[in-house]
């Protein structure tokens, strides 16, 4: 189940993303009803995911989830989508959306020289930690 937003910024792409890209980097992070921490909690308990995914035209908030948790997990989910981000919430977003840029870089980068693989992936592997951290 999920939520579809006929929304998007025209002019970016995954490379280029500003905008929907903070909001996918802390779409889990509400302040009015729940926190991010009981989201993760709503998420790992009810043995589901949760996900957003944005182009130029649509952002998708989407969930599964087992069917007694549906309830729950669609409000968390729309609380996900339509809440504003706080101060801190921005804060997170400057830096996440740096690492993005540097990891996508680094991708093509590899793929036009095809240069070795395991220093991407720890790269890759180290800037994703840093991601999880915020």
């Amino acid at each position: 189940m999920g939520i579809l937003l006929n929304v998007g910024v025209r002019d970016e792409n995954s490379q280029t993303s500003g905008a929907c890209l903070a909001i996918r980097n802390t779409y889990l992070k509400t302040l009015k009803h729940t926190n991010e921490t009981i989201n993760y909690g709503m998420i790992q308990m009810s043995g589901g995911e949760a996900e957003m995914e944005f182009d130029e035209e649509t952002m998708w908030f989407n969930t599964h989830c087992f069917e007694y948790d549906a309830t729950d997990m669609f409000r968390m989910i729309a609380d996900c989508a339509f809440e504003p981000r706080s101060y801190l919430a921005a804060n997170v977003i400057l830096l996440l959306n740096k690492i993005i840029h540097i990891i996508n870089r680094l991708l093509e980068i590899k793929i036009r020289n095809s240069i070795n693989s395991n220093i991407i992936y720890l790269i890759t592997i180290h800037l994703e930690t840093i991601h999880k951290i915020y």
